[in-house]
């Protein structure tokens, strides 16, 4: 999830560039065509942030972040675009378009770095755990809408996904146990 969201800033700041239709061929239109194809990405492998930034298409789903093959397209997500990135002379960029690159840089860097921890055994914390998130937003007071009949169906279905979810966020829990991937002893007690 802390992936996505990375994904999500560094998309919002390449969203202060010009379109890359006014600069084709150039360094700075690869670059924002490489930002926007993830940030589309992104939205698809987590439905979720497209229904916070208004993009209700997804509504209906809520997919198994937590899924082995859902944790592989994630990962392979990160390296693909950390070489598509490396592929643009950063030396050519100014201004945003330069500060664009080096935070999408460094959140792939980031991403795949990452890869080497475990976070997906530890799917709760002292500050989140989707049993609680899915409530909030489920809420009516929050981004997931509930004005028609279709909002209600598209509730139902990210319910379904929910619970999936959940047996796989106790897997991975008794997975972490097993492994001493755990939450400090401090914060659970």
């Amino acid at each position: 999830m802390k992936r996505m969201a990375y994904a999500f800033a560094a998309a919002l700041v390449a969203g202060c560039t010009t379109a890359p239709a006014e600069r084709p061929g150039t360094q700075a239109g690869q670059l924002e065509q490489v930002v926007e194809s993830y940030f589309d990405a992104t939205l698809e492998m987590n439905p979720v942030i497209a229904t916070f930034i208004g993009d209700h298409r997804f509504n209906d789903q809520l997919p198994n972040m937590l899924d082995e093959e859902f944790l592989d397209r994630a990962a392979a997500l990160e390296r693909d675009y950390l070489e598509r990135i490396r592929d643009i002379d950063a030396s050519k960029l100014e201004g945003q378009d330069r500060i664009t690159y080096d935070v999408f840089l460094l959140d792939r860097e980031w991403g795949v770095e990452g890869e080497r921890f475990p976070a997906h055994l530890i799917p709760i914390n002292q500050f989140y755990g989707l049993h609680n998130f899915f409530a909030m937003l489920g809420s009516g007071q929050s981004a997931q809408p509930f004005a028609t009949v279709k909002d209600y169906d598209n509730w139902l279905g990210r319910d379904d996904g929910f619970v999936v979810i959940m047996e796989q966020i106790e897997k991975h829990i008794a997975h972490g146990i097993a492994e001493g991937v755990t939450q400090p002893r401090l914060l659970t007690v």
